[in-house]
């Protein structure tokens, strides 16, 4: 959502003629690059460190908060990304509603299919074979042959797997929501990590 939301922001800030008055620009108030650069900042990726297949291939997991356009809601989201040595994969994403006041999270969609990794560019690349989705409607689940948007299916999709510098022994995937958009920046895209998947400290079956 937000990177349809971004394009607009820049085209209403241009300017028409040359001979137009220079609109005035708040010092204080900081740029969307500024912006974007100060998200990055809380979890910098370690631009030389390109993990192999073996590294990837585990369950992956991350929570974090964001703003539905759709709902129009502000909600938690988990995420479960399963990469398994021969090549299949899924994917589920669970969440809840921050204003619900409910711990509970309900699945809110859950795909599969192959991928293949290219590390020479730390790409994955994910052939999806079918997606179920929440209708919020009717809280009913329904089920695409291909990687269901908002406004479009695809079959393939890519994802970069770029990972943070190591601390405590440890590194975290750094991916994004592009469903989702940031709380404090409705029109960046949301960024958030991943960690392996410690089962023990959750038991939420959604998750």
């Amino acid at each position: 959502m937000a990177a349809f939301v971004l394009p607009c922001a820049l085209f209403t800030a241009c300017g028409g003629d040359d001979d137009d008055e220079p609109q005035k620009t708040d010092v204080n108030k900081p740029t969307q690059e500024e912006k974007i650069t100060k998200q990055r900042v809380d979890i910098p990726v370690d631009n030389n460190f390109i993990p192999d297949a073996s590294y990837i291939q585990k369950e992956w997991s991350g929570e974090y908060q964001g703003w539905d356009a759709v709902q129009k809601k502000n909600t938690t989201i988990r995420r479960k990304l399963t990469l398994n040595p021969n090549g299949t994969y899924k994917n589920i994403i669970a969440g809840k509603l921050i204003e619900s006041g409910k711990n509970q999270f309900f699945k809110f969609e859950s795909e599969g299919g192959k991928y293949t990794y290219n590390q020479s560019t730390g790409t994955v690349n994910y052939t999806c074979e079918y997606d179920s989705v929440l209708n919020y409607s009717d809280q009913s689940y329904t089920r695409y042959s291909k990687k269901h948007y908002y406004s479009e299916e695809k079959a393939n999709y890519s994802e970069k797997a770029e990972f943070s510098e190591m601390q405590a022994g440890k590194r975290v995937w750094i991916t994004k929501d592009t469903y989702l958009q940031s709380l404090t920046a409705q029109v960046l895209e949301l960024i958030f990590s991943m960690s392996v998947y410690d089962p023990s400290q959750n038991t939420d079956q959604n998750k």
